[in-house]
């Protein structure tokens, strides 16, 4: 073959396999508390401003810049009858930590010290793999 021939047969493939693999559209990241071995996933779709954590549904991100990127998750209980809760992240891109902390939909009283830990932010350190 000649080197043309070799060119048009790359750019072929280059333009059938970009749609499928997304040329780093999106960004897989490990998060973890420092300390724990246990990590979480984290996903970053940078064309679509949108982020997914844990088994969560992709989301459009609340705020997006060079610094910092925010959404929000929606937490699905199967108590009915408690106020809805949200996952609130927050993922600065300086030292590439990850803050997390849930909120309600409106204002509660923690009844117990173990009720006071679930507001309290979590920050973890994430670590992008392939």
């Amino acid at each position: 073959m000649s080197e043309g021939t070799n060119l048009r047969f790359f750019v072929v493939i280059f333009v059938f396999l970009t749609p499928v693999f997304g040329l780093a559209d999106t960004s897989l990241f490990a998060c973890g508390e420092p300390g724990k071995p246990k990590t979480e996933n984290l996903s970053i779709d940078w064309a679509r401003q949108s982020a997914s954590y844990k088994s969560y549904d992709s989301v459009e991100a609340s705020y997006w810049s060079s610094m910092i990127i925010q959404w929000t998750h929606p937490m699905q209980t199967d108590d009915t009858r408690l106020p809805e809760k949200n996952l609130s992240l927050q993922l600065n891109m300086n030292d590439m930590t990850l803050m997390y902390t849930i909120l309600d939909e409106g204002p509660v009283l923690p009844k117990s010290d173990d009720d006071w830990a679930v507001f309290l932010p979590v920050y973890m350190v994430c670590r992008e793999y392939f």
